[in-house]
Parts: structure tokens; sequence; C-alpha cells
């Protein structure tokens, strides 16, 4: 019983630390970057902000929270795909709102 007690509890440690790990990833990948982004005619990335996972953008077909929140702030509108031909789905780009 003690057995598999310890065996529980060791795999929801490593779950919940996975979790932690991807969680901080995305909030420290824009320390070093230019956080304005100008959305005036066209897409723009938000460099080195937040990438969402090929998995997370086909089950949630989202921006992350952290990129939506930027998009906001520029009056833009947030997407996880870019209209030309290097589309990157893995990254957050925003739109001007005129573009839809």
């Amino acid at each position: 019983m003690k057995c598999i007690f310890l065996f529980v509890l060791i795999c929801l440690t490593v779950q919940f630390s996975y979790s932690w790990k991807v969680s901080e990833k995305c909030l420290k990948k824009g320390d070093n970057t230019d956080k304005t982004i100008d959305i005036a005619d066209s897409a723009a990335e938000i460099e080195n902000l937040c990438e969402l996972s090929q998995r997370e953008v086909q089950r949630e077909n989202k921006c992350n929270e952290y990129c939506k929140t930027s998009c906001d702030a520029n009056h833009g509108v947030c997407g996880s795909t870019d209209f030309g031909p290097d589309q990157e789905p893995q990254h957050c780009y925003c739109y001007a709102e005129s573009d839809f």
C-alpha cells in the first residue's frame, strides 16, 4: 500500500513540475525583447513573448492569454496563424482590427 501511495505521489509531483516549467518558460520568454508592436497595416508577430506548442494550437485554436493582452493593448485582434506563406502556427500574431 505504501508503494502505491509513493508512486502516485511521485507521479503527481512530476506532472506539477512539468506544468510549472511550461508556464514559467512562457512568462520568461519576453524578458529581453522589445514588447512594442505595430499592427497598423498588417499582421505582426508578437516576437518572443509566448509561443503555443503545436498541440495547444490544435486543441485550443487561440492565443495565449498573455499574447492576447498584448494585442488588446495595441488595439489588435489575436490569432494563432499568419496570412503569409511562412505561417508558423505555434506563434501568436496580432492583426489590425480592419483585417477582419
